[in-house]
């Protein structure tokens, strides 16, 4: 059951077994308590899984490891059955072997007829067990969840040509003002068209989202709840208002927010893992900050571990416009990721525009 724990803890169980331990743990005090125990234990490497890989050939030094210890344990039985007498069938025992048969008994303290040197090798090939076994569990589960989150951005995609289709090619627009203006509203507009009734559909599976609603429901609020909220409840109402994803709004034409419009564009970014806030360098906060999932424009999905389309140095960084601003594009092939919670910013763009346009001296 230990090795379950430990999958279970990882995420890297299948969802029946994760419900059936989850299932044993509400009866079970004793596994309660392992489980916690485990996580006390594995703490060190969760703070660490993503910084390091195992060594350079690891796995093949660990192997020969392994075959050396068994290879010494079949000399040390082909040495006692010669020294009981056998057959002679086994012929003449080796120099090594006689060696290892003729060791000195284990020590008191060591039960099971384990020597020193026994337990110093069960203990390496355990640690290289582990150096094996856990950023390989790590990685399994990594690529898990962005191949989850790839499916979820799929699913919103296909929703988002549906709702362009009875929209004149338009994918859903964000107000510049009011309590619908944030750049997830995409979200309820897909609900409310009734184009999808999953709201867990929004969660990355690698995000903070997922581990707060973990066993909890989780409701995007309506496009009705948003526009009947007070300024109270609103920012919370807001907070989540596109899960874990944030969307695209268009770009600026004059003083006019113009949505996005449908034109199949292979490398026109239309969502993506949210950006995180507070970093140097843009990228999403989700699957460790390694990079963020993105859903081009022609419906298909790519995993990219920068946050540049088209090349470091001359390609479009979708969490940032031609100005550097987190905030709408500035032309129609200026592609910018919003967070869901966020308004358009168009009013600081036009603010920023305004300053470098003054003339020197001038007062704003």
């Amino acid at each position: 059951m230990q090795h379950d724990l430990i999958g279970y803890l990882l995420g890297a169980l299948d969802s029946d077994e994760q419900q059936e331990i989850r299932r044993s743990l509400e009866h079970d005090a004793e596994l309660r308590q392992e489980l916690t125990r485990l996580e006390h234990r594995l703490a060190p490497l969760e703070k660490e899984r993503w910084q390091y890989d195992p060594p350079d050939g690891l796995a093949a030094a660990t192997c020969e490891l392994v075959a050396r210890h068994q290879h010494a344990d079949s000399l040390q039985g082909i040495a006692v059955e010669s020294r009981s007498g056998g057959d002679g069938a086994v012929g003449e025992i080796t120099t090594a072997a006689a060696a290892f048969a003729a060791s000195p008994e284990p020590a008191m303290g060591y039960g099971n007829g384990w020597s020193m040197a026994d337990i110093v090798v069960a203990a390496g090939i355990f640690f290289a067990a582990a150096c094996l076994f856990f950023p390989a569990v790590a990685n399994s589960r990594f690529q898990a969840q962005i191949l989850a989150c790839k499916n979820n951005l799929r699913q919103i995609g296909q929703q988002l040509h549906q709702y362009s289709d009875v929209h004149d090619g338009y994918f859903p627009a964000v107000p510049e003002s009011g309590n619908l203006s944030a750049a997830g509203v995409f979200a309820p507009r897909l609900i409310e068209a009734g184009l999808t009734m999953d709201s867990r559909q929004f969660i990355c599976p690698s995000s903070e989202l997922a581990q707060v609603t973990d066993g909890y429901e989780f409701k995007i609020a309506s496009i009705e709840e948003l526009e009947q909220a007070d300024a109270e409840n609103l920012p919370m109402l807001k907070k989540y208002i596109s899960g874990s994803y944030g969307y695209n709004v268009g770009y600026v034409d004059g003083n006019k927010l113009i949505p996005v419009r449908n034109m199949n564009r292979p490398q026109y970014a239309v969502l993506a893992d949210s950006p995180a806030l507070g970093l140097s360098i843009p990228v999403s906060g989700n699957h460790g900050q390694r990079g963020q999932n993105v859903l081009f424009e022609d419906a298909h999905v790519v995993f990219m571990n920068t946050s540049m389309v088209g090349g470091v140095q001359n390609g479009d960084n979708i969490f940032l416009n031609e100005r550097g601003l987190i905030a709408p594009g500035l032309n129609r092939n200026d592609a910018v990721i919003i967070r869901g919670e966020q308004p358009p910013g168009i009013q600081l763009l036009n603010l920023r525009i305004e300053v470098e346009t003054a003339p020197q001296g001038s007062a704003m």
